[in-house]
């Protein structure tokens, strides 16, 4: 009895009408339209990864700064040289004296007259002889530092290409992979047709819409930050090359990289080429001439002086004259001064 009435159940169940319960059709959500994002107005410009070194060397305002810095250290050279160099100067005066009140005796003067006048001019050169050093060692510390700073606008300017032509392959990966998630998008839209076709025929299931829906959703998401990481490349690159960030850039094919060197190579390259070592070296050879200049401070110094000067009445050259003479300059006492100076130099050697 029981075997006769499951055998009955499952004929019940095997010969049910499938029209009774069809399949649910899922609701399709509609695809959002993934839009370009941009900047501004203006086309985008094409450009090379040449193009990235001429333009960021050219606008970046930190490579104008290190440019600024060289120019300032080679005036300190300038300043620090013209101890060595002879000295002139130049003096004219003209006087007229009148008298305009009443004389000691109580006898009037005239107000307007004109009582006295002279006039005269000078002409005075100066030449250092020595001072034993101090002003070469001066020379020596603003030289040694100029190639410093030299040195340093080498590695500023190598920095801010390496930046700028970094932004630039990263703007190239960024536009790939945009166009990498566009396909992908694209082909999970044909995957939901197709299952939405297949369910319109017959033999497809909800389940596959679903998953197709799901995986439509996913891929756009991936889109938007796939153009968002491009927005922002776009504007890493413009302000890496100082340039306004509301600038769009439509970089060219960049050529085959090179073989890569060894290690070995490249550790020596560095030693031999890389400009903050050799500005390091400069450094210390400054710091050991600024300690010879502060033991220097309290030397003394022997200049060659030579005159000329007239004087006169109605004519400024009625008695003339010429001087020449030795002058010795020697600070024999300044508190401590040239001590200190000697200390700190010692310290910034070490």
């Amino acid at each position: 009895m029981t075997l006769v009435f499951l055998s009955s159940a499952v004929a019940a169940v095997l010969i049910q009408d499938p029209q009774k319960t069809p399949p649910v059709m899922p609701k399709l959500s509609a695809v959002p339209t993934v839009q370009e994002l941009k900047l501004g107005d203006k086309p985008a410009r094409p450009i090379s990864l040449d193009e990235v070194s001429v333009l960021t060397l050219r606008n970046n305002p930190r490579a104008r700064a290190a440019a600024a810095a060289t120019t300032s250290a080679q005036g300190r050279v300038d300043q620090a040289r013209s101890a060595l160099n002879p000295a002139l100067a130049l003096s004219a005066s003209a006087t007229d004296f009148s008298a305009i009140g009443q004389g000691s005796s109580g006898s009037s003067t005239s107000g307007g007259g004109s009582l006295a006048s002279s006039q005269t001019t000078s002409a005075a050169g100066r030449w250092l002889v020595t001072d034993f050093g101090k002003s070469n060692a001066a020379v020596s510390v603003a030289a040694k530092t100029l190639e410093s700073v030299k040195l340093s606008e080498v590695r500023t300017l190598q920095v801010l290409v390496y930046q700028s032509r970094t932004a630039y392959l990263n703007l190239v990966r960024a536009k790939a992979l945009t166009q990498v998630q566009v396909q992908a998008l694209a082909n999970r839209q044909g995957q939901l047709d197709l299952a939405t076709a297949r369910f319109n025929a017959g033999p497809g299931a909800p389940s596959d819409i679903l998953r197709a829906q799901t995986a439509v959703a996913s891929a756009t998401q991936d889109l938007v930050a796939a153009r968002a990481a491009e927005l922002q490349a776009q504007v890493a690159l413009a302000l890496a090359m100082g340039l306004d960030p509301t600038t769009t850039f439509q970089p060219t094919e960049p050529g085959e990289a090179g073989a890569s060197p060894s290690l070995d190579s490249s550790f020596q390259d560095a030693l031999e080429h890389r400009p903050d070592l050799a500005q390091s070296k400069r450094l210390v050879e400054a710091a050991g001439f600024a300690v010879t200049l502060a033991r220097l401070d309290s030397a003394p110094s022997l200049s060659a002086t030579a005159g000329y000067s007239s004087r006169g009445t109605a004519n400024a050259f009625d008695t003339q004259g010429l001087s020449v003479g030795l002058q010795v300059t020697w600070p024999i006492g300044d508190g401590g001064l040239a001590r200190g100076k000697a200390k700190s130099a010692k310290a910034d050697l070490e």
